[in-house]
């Protein structure tokens, strides 16, 4: 109307109809490829990290990229990564996940006894914490306690004495020994590290108590239990825990290794007992027995 010149529409601007309004800016993150004289919005296409073009242009999600501008799909990072936003426009933008390393098209499952715990991060997966492990399984993002560990990653510790853990790679709590058995030291790793207390024969769940007239002295061994010496016994008693638990029989007196039988002319008519002899009534005697 005013006589002007028409000039072209520039790059990254369209106009769609007839008249003398100014040509619109494409909308945000499209453009038309350093195109000019673009007359329609569909015409303005998405930038790198963007897909599809005009008003319906969206941003890549997170775990998706696209390298430059054009309609088509954003891509999907590799499997195991994935970006820290969206919009990412670079391959090597897809960072490994948990339990991977790498980024873009080198990234890679942590191997086996190691581990990364940092998420969208490349740096290389580290090796297991002592006494930790991942048995043989790769991608894994902590280590779990080795048998007699329980817990895991830096937080494994040994299972103390009295219990054991005879599960690997697991981070389950120490296991209790059976009543009358201890382990000899920390980090058991089977059921059979229990051995019988002083006074009680076997291990694991084959503890028992020694038998009246049996004896057992040494702790923390599945030994069998002792006969007591000659003349002497436990009575009705079990689980006793030492050779002096061994009480003289009648007629005898003393307990363990020093029963002795009662001399001529005393008695004892007690058994499994280490009371001394006592001298026969006035007037009567043993007749030498």
């Amino acid at each position: 109307a005013n006589g002007a010149t028409p000039t072209a529409c520039l790059a990254n601007t369209y106009k769609a109809d007839t008249g003398s309004d100014e040509c619109k800016a494409c909308p945000s993150n499209s453009g038309t490829q350093t195109q000019t004289t673009r007359t329609l919005i569909d015409e303005c296409i998405a930038d790198a990290g963007y897909t599809l073009q005009g008003a319906s242009t969206a941003a890549c999600a997170v775990g998706k990229y696209k390298v430059s501008s054009g309609v088509i799909a954003c891509a999907v990072c590799p499997v195991g990564s994935s970006t820290a936003a969206v919009a990412k426009t670079l391959l090597v933008e897809c960072l490994a996940l948990v339990g991977y390393t790498g980024a873009g098209g080198s990234v890679a499952l942590c191997a086996a006894e190691k581990y990364k715990d940092q998420n969208l991060d490349a740096r290389a997966c580290a090796d297991c914490p002592d006494n930790t492990g991942t048995g043989g399984v790769t991608g894994r993002s902590i280590c779990k306690g080795d048998t007699g560990y329980s817990g895991e990653g830096s937080g494994a510790v040994a299972c103390p004495v009295g219990k054991y853990k005879d599960v690997s790679t697991s981070p389950d709590n120490c296991k209790t020994c059976p009543s009358n058995s201890n382990t000899a030291a920390i980090a058991s790793t089977t059921l059979n590290h229990c051995k019988g207390i002083a006074g009680y024969t076997g291990e694991g769940s084959g503890v028992a108590a020694c038998a009246a007239g049996k004896f057992k002295a040494g702790a923390l061994a599945s030994d069998d239990c002792g006969t007591c010496p000659s003349h002497s016994g436990t009575g009705s008693t079990t689980a006793t825990a030492a050779l002096s638990g061994c009480l003289a029989s009648a007629g005898y007196t003393g307990s363990g290794g020093t029963v002795t039988v009662c001399p001529a002319d005393t008695y004892k008519d007690v058994s499994a007992s280490s009371d001394e002899c006592k001298a026969c009534p006035s007037n009567s005697g043993t007749q030498t027995q």
